[in-house]
């Protein structure tokens, strides 16, 4: 699954592995369907959840609507990093059909993060996916570690409770390295302000186009920074009332234009 260095990652990943460079699958229901014409299959790993069980279980993504504007934003052979992957929902669709160069997760909930290394592994994604940040959360303060306020029923909203657990942080640039960020894709109940502030870097060098899930009660903060980071919200899309995901586009991209379906 792409380079592993970090500790926690190939911890994670260990039990996925088996001698011979063959891949053990977790006990879990899989779904098999087309999308679009191709084969893909959905991993059922905690058949409470939110996602997996109206949608994942049925044989479709989900956020059809929010998949299409990155669709229509993203350029094929660009760079794609998710940070708050959850299962791979986001990440699996723009490996299917969207012709990256390379997807790179981010997830700290090793209830999602499982359900995403099967998802990867049974799509036959993993020489396109770096795994290497499983298991660590980001922010702008990579002193500070968090526990997962885990919800059986929804994983993707589990949220990082600051100083109540393990889990590291790391910034955003540090994901990033010297690769070039094309399109960075941001969903962390309520985090976005720390992960956008932690990407200084990234963004003077790279500017990439970046989608994200903005929390109600950080709109002030965030749209201060927007401003302030020479980026223009140029799509919206509100699916539940306590959020709304953005599209950026930074004001000296040379090739923004929105690909028509």
């Amino acid at each position: 699954m792409g380079r592993t260095v970090n500790h926690i990652a190939k911890e994670a990943i260990a039990p996925f592995e088996m001698r011979g460079g063959r891949k053990r699958l977790p006990a879990a229901h899989i779904v098999r369907t087309k999308v679009f014409g191709q084969t893909v299959f959905f991993t059922i790993g905690t058949p409470q959840d939110f996602i997996q069980k109206n949608y994942h279980s049925k044989g479709v993504f989900y956020e059809m609507e929010e998949l299409e504007i990155i669709r229509r934003a993203f350029q094929p052979g660009g760079r794609f990093i998710d940070i708050g992957a959850n299962v791979g929902n986001h990440a699996m669709f723009v490996a299917k059909f969207l012709n990256p160069l390379e997807v790179v997760v981010v997830e700290p909930n090793p209830v999602a993060y499982n359900v995403l290394f099967s998802n990867v592994l049974l799509n036959q994604m993993d020489r396109v996916f770096d795994m290497n940040w499983v298991g660590y959360g980001i922010s702008d303060d990579p002193e500070l570690s968090f526990g997962v306020e885990f919800r059986r029923r929804n994983v993707g909203a589990g949220r990082l409770v600051a100083g109540s657990g393990d889990i590291p942080t790391v910034a955003a640039d540090a994901v990033v390295g010297d690769r070039r960020a094309d399109f960075i894709k941001i969903d962390v109940e309520g985090m976005e302000i720390q992960v956008l502030r932690s990407m200084d870097e990234t963004i003077a060098r790279d500017r990439p186009r970046i989608f994200v899930e903005v929390d109600e009660n950080n709109r002030s903060e965030f749209e201060a920074w927007v401003a302030a980071s020479d980026y223009t919200s140029v799509q919206r899309f509100k699916r539940y009332p306590e959020n709304e995901n953005h599209l950026l586009i930074h004001q000296d991209d040379p090739s923004w234009t929105l690909t028509q379906p």
